[in-house]
């Protein structure tokens, strides 16, 4: 992944004794019409992240525990951080750690490179049926949460974008236009203890 000047990727690192290996989310970030301080972005990504009320859908036995900004490009850029807690408010049990939602990353452009996805922790077992297919309620609430946190950024002029790698058929950030929760359930096996 590239990460070219004015533009830099959030990562949002989550734990938990739900998240018995971690977990983590990456976003891109236009940078280059951003007014205050780089330093202070990733403070202000997780109290939007509260403010969207993300962490309502989210199992209480996990928590955003800290935020990332690696600034572009890649090899001199700096990185600034964020440490806290926003936990999860889903008063329910966390199903295994690799059940993920599903978060679409959509742009104005069409094919792979126009799109992304973003796996995000704390599923509850309530939350899901047993074909992974998540309530409609709560599909609803979530991707109204991304959008607002999504906005916000906009707002802020530090929209999200897809970060491309060298060689893709779009090689400039392209910024995410919207966020919608998938309702079926996703895995990433790596969350699972070895």
């Amino acid at each position: 992944m590239e990460i070219p000047d004015g533009y830099g990727e959030v990562r949002l690192f989550f734990t938990g004794v739900g998240l018995p290996l971690g977990a983590q989310c990456t976003l891109g970030v236009d940078v280059t019409t951003y007014a205050s301080g780089l330093s202070g972005l990733p403070a202000e990504v997780a109290a939007d992240y509260e403010a969207s009320n993300i962490d309502a859908q989210q199992a209480n036995t996990m928590a955003l525990s800290g935020v990332e900004l690696k600034v572009g490009p890649i090899e001199t850029g700096p990185t600034f951080n964020w440490s806290g807690i926003v936990a999860g408010d889903a008063e329910a049990g966390a199903t295994s750690p690799q059940v993920c939602y599903l978060i679409h990353k959509q742009t104005a452009f069409g094919g792979r490179s126009g799109r992304g996805r973003m796996y995000l922790p704390g599923v509850t077992e309530g939350g899901v049926n047993p074909a992974g297919v998540i309530l409609a309620s709560i599909v609803t609430d979530l991707t109204t949460a991304v959008e607002n946190f999504r906005e916000r950024a906009e707002t802020d002029l530090r929209p999200y974008v897809l970060l491309h790698n060298a060689g893709a058929p779009l090689s400039t950030p392209t910024i995410i236009e919207s966020m919608v929760c998938d309702s079926q359930s996703a895995t990433q096996r790596r969350r699972n203890r070895r």
